[in-house]
């Protein structure tokens, strides 16, 4: 079958199911881009029928445990900083094409009991490939810079 294209508008349905992550883009004020999870991010992000959203994503080299239960404060930092996880409720704005997490728990604890909006957009490439991109502003202390994730859907084999 000959490849299509298409970007079209989402419905709630649309985001239902499970999507890989394929890249996680940061574009700085002066244009710089950043990727904090590396070049070949891992993860996922579940959408469930019933608004039940969570997500999770990992530098792939980030260091492992060198002696589990008894790390220090250097070690624990950098395993940390390389591991984003979080989860809640989801509702998507199909006018405004937007979804929001309500984050109910999250390994980073500032982010537990906010709403995180993002932007999205829905690409097809082919019959086996639909992308989701994700996309917000966010600041971080005085610096406000531009998120972009690209996800796959996953396919059932």
């Amino acid at each position: 079958m000959a490849d299509i294209e298409f970007s079209g508008k989402l419905s709630q349905n649309h985001l239902t199911g499970v999507w890989e992550i394929l890249s996680y883009e940061v574009t700085a004020l002066n244009g710089e881009k950043l990727y904090p999870y590396s070049l070949s991010p891992k993860g996922y992000l579940i959408y469930t029928k019933e608004s039940i959203m969570a997500v999770q994503i990992m530098h792939p080299e980030r260091p492992k445990h060198q002696t589990p239960g008894v790390e220090n404060n250097d070690e624990l930092k950098r395993l940390y900083n390389g591991y984003i996880a979080y989860f809640g409720r989801y509702a998507f704005d199909e006018k405004q094409q937007e979804v929001t997490h309500f984050v109910e728990g999250s390994l980073q604890t500032w982010i537990i009991d906010t709403n995180q909006k993002r932007a999205a957009s829905f690409h097809i490439n082919s019959f086996t490939d639909t992308r989701l991109i994700l996309s917000a502003h966010l600041s971080s202390g005085r610096n406000t810079r531009f998120h972009e994730i690209t996800w796959r859907r996953i396919r059932e084999k």
